[in-house]
């Protein structure tokens, strides 16, 4: 599994890690597609959700909404929980469970 090296600056971990979420996608990965991260950021949003009586336009723009949240969500939380503590990443971060 892919973490930041001692001495790496934050700058070359993101651009190097930037390049590896890159590659998982072009190859397939559907990041942030799980649906527990869905129903997560689902409960996070402000925003209602749309009844049924919507089209199903609105539906699918609402889900598409939701799957992208998702998947910069979950990147983050793999950066932040990778990342060298002693870099600036705040401590906190990796101590949560």
């Amino acid at each position: 599994m892919y973490k930041q090296a001692n001495g790496q600056t934050l700058n070359k971990y993101l651009k190097h890690f930037s390049s590896l979420i890159e590659v998982l996608e072009h190859y397939g990965a559907r990041l942030g597609e799980d649906e527990v991260f869905i129903k997560a950021v689902r409960n996070l949003e402000k925003e209602e959700a749309p009844g049924e009586s919507k089209s199903p336009s609105i539906i699918k723009a609402y889900y598409h909404k939701l799957v992208a949240a998702a998947r910069n969500r979950s990147i983050a939380v793999v950066f932040l929980k990778r990342a060298d503590r002693r870099n600036g990443v705040r401590k906190s971060v990796h101590e949560r469970k």
